[in-house]
């Protein structure tokens, strides 16, 4: 996946926490992140085994950029997408 240039980073903690809220990745403790997992295809076995991932930076209103944190990957996604990935019975076009 193909990074755009000129995304943005957080400068800090507290933005990183409002962008969170803001997005509507809510924790139970305000000085807290809600964990996230990633169950897309850039993973060996999304269907079953999601991988944690961390929010790094925004490239728009929408675009966010996620690092996987076991492989390290960078990825580009829609932040109402990654939302819909939390949802417990979330599952990509699995094949039957």
């Amino acid at each position: 996946m193909i990074i755009p240039d000129g995304y943005k980073s957080f400068s800090s903690f507290e933005e990183k926490r409002k962008k969170y809220y803001e997005w509507g990745f809510k924790s139970r403790k305000k000085d807290e992140l809600k964990s996230l997992y990633y169950k897309g295809a850039f993973t060996d076995d999304p269907y079953n085994n999601p991988e944690p991932c961390d929010i790094i930076g925004y490239y728009n209103d929408i675009e966010i950029i996620i690092e996987l944190q076991n492989s390290g990957k960078k990825i580009i996604i829609d932040r109402r997408y990654l939302k819909q990935m939390q949802e417990k019975h979330f599952k990509q076009n699995q094949p039957d």
